[in-house]
C-alpha cells in the first residue's frame, strides 16, 4: 500500500439523474465541505465552572465553484450543472435527492441533499477577461454512507 496525497481535481461528484442513475457534475474549479454541530448544554453545579456538553446533532454541506460550461452554438449544458440548477428549484420533499462524492481511491460518500443553485442556467458572472462562473451550495439531509 502507498499512501499519498491527493488533489482535490481528482475527486468525483454524481448527482440524482431524475430516472434513478447519477449524473457526473463538470467543470468544478473548487470544493470546500463544511461540517457543524450542535451541542447540548449539561453543565450542573457539579461542573466546577467548566461547561460540559453531549453533541445533540451534526450536519454537513458542500460548496461547489466551478465554469459555466455551455455550447454556444446550440444552448446545450453541462449535464450535471443543468440537473443541479433543475434540483435547485424543486420545494418540498422531492427537494432532497441523491449524491455522491467519490476519492481517488473509490471511496464513495452517499447522501441526500437538497440544492442551492443558480437559476435558469445563469452565470454567477466574472470580469472582462474571466470565464463565466458557477457555483452551488448542497445541504446534507440524513446521515451520510460510505463504502
Amino acid at each position: 500500500m502507498s499512501l499519498g496525497k491527493q488533489l482535490a481535481r481528482t475527486f468525483d461528484f454524481e448527482i440524482d439523474d431524475g430516472s434513478g442513475g447519477f449524473v457526473q457534475i463538470n467543470g468544478i474549479t473548487s470544493f470546500s465541505p463544511s461540517q457543524e454541530k450542535n451541542d447540548a448544554d449539561t453543565t450542573t453545579f457539579d461542573s466546577e465552572g467548566w461547561m460540559e456538553h453531549i453533541v445533540a446533532s451534526r450536519g454537513m454541506s458542500f460548496d461547489m465553484e466551478g465554469y459555466h460550461i455551455e455550447d454556444e452554438a446550440d444552448g446545450s449544458r453541462d449535464t450535471g450543472q443543468e440537473r443541479i440548477e433543475e434540483i435547485g428549484q424543486l420545494v418540498g420533499n422531492g427537494s432532497v435527492v441523491p449524491f455522491k462524492l467519490t476519492s481517488p481511491g473509490g471511496n464513495t460518500i452517499s447522501m441526500e441533499v437538497s440544492v442551492d443553485a443558480p437559476m435558469f442556467g445563469q452565470s454567477t458572472g466574472g470580469g472582462n477577461d474571466d470565464p463565466a462562473g458557477w457555483t452551488a451550495t448542497l445541504t446534507v439531509s440524513g446521515k451520510p454512507t460510505t463504502s
